[in-house]
């Protein structure tokens, strides 16, 4: 379930608890189809989407110096999940 909404305008109709839901089923859902095609492929390959811009060597999601403290945190964080 895809759509082009901003989350004020989903909660003028929604209530928040009814916003949080379809959030996480769009959250789980790219997740489920993304565990997929590293099952089938092996891997996956990143692509360009509406808030994001896969960098080559870019291993987090922190692209800017004013969020550059954030940095060894997440990958120390990333590196337990695993």
């Amino acid at each position: 379930m895809l759509f082009s909404a901003h989350v004020s305008q989903l909660s003028e109709k929604f209530t928040v608890e009814e916003v949080k839901k379809m959030l996480g089923d769009i959250i789980e859902s790219c997740f489920v189809s993304a565990q997929e095609k590293q099952k089938k492929d092996g891997y996956i390959v990143l692509e360009r989407g509406f808030a994001t811009i896969p960098l080559p060597g870019i291993d987090v999601h922190f692209h800017s110096r004013y969020l550059w403290a954030g940095v060894m945190p997440f990958r120390a964080c990333e590196l337990i999940l695993r």
